[in-house]
């Protein structure tokens, strides 16, 4: 096993925890369907929570010629996979099988918008903060415009509970994550 592969396994550990709690969460609000009314926002919200942590696995991919790793290092790179796993525990209710309490996603997400826009604005900086103190060469990217320009929209989330701000954040916020899924073509074997 190399370094890349030993740091590679901690971050996909941790990752890999929060991807399964998203997902297990989404299949409990399936499950009791009858009893949660869905909110499109917050739906909105789950999916850009699993595209953050699919893309933080992906852009590991840049650090594979690090030379050294400090274990300041390393907490800098894996509080990117537990801001998410954060993100992901914050973004859907405990749903119990033999509850038969009703569930407003539409109240869930606006009671809880500030910390889970603020777990996701969090894991965008350390994620740049690792890119600026591991890949110094590499950080005026086409991304990374992207992810300082989602940082912004971001920041207005967490300050606002208008449901009309939210609304645009979120269309905004697709349209970023198109443009970067569609436009940005960069193969993870570069």
């Amino acid at each position: 096993m190399d370094l890349f592969e030993f740091v590679v396994s901690f971050y996909v550990v941790i990752a890999g925890i929060g991807v399964t709690l998203l997902v297990k969460s989404v299949g409990q609000m399936i499950e009791a369907r009858n009893r949660v009314q869905l909110y499109w926002v917050h739906s909105a919200w789950l999916l850009f929570v699993f595209f953050a942590h699919v893309n933080s696995w992906f852009t590991l991919w840049a650090y594979r010629d690090q030379p050294g790793w400090t274990v300041g290092q390393l907490l800098l790179l894996v509080s990117v996979p537990i801001l998410l796993y954060l993100a992901s525990h914050v973004s859907v209710p405990e749903i119990s099988e033999n509850s038969t309490e009703t569930y407003n996603m539409r109240d869930y997400f606006y009671r809880r918008h500030a910390i889970l826009i603020g777990l996701v604005t969090l894991s965008i900086v350390f994620n740049l903060g690792c890119e600026y103190l591991l890949l110094e060469h590499r950080v005026l990217t086409l991304g990374n415009s992207l992810r300082l320009a989602t940082l912004s929209m971001l920041l207005l989330g967490i300050c606002i509970s208008n449901p009309t701000v939210h609304v645009t954040i979120v269309l905004l916020l697709g349209s970023l994550l198109i443009f970067g899924i569609t436009f940005l073509d960069n193969p993870i074997a570069n």
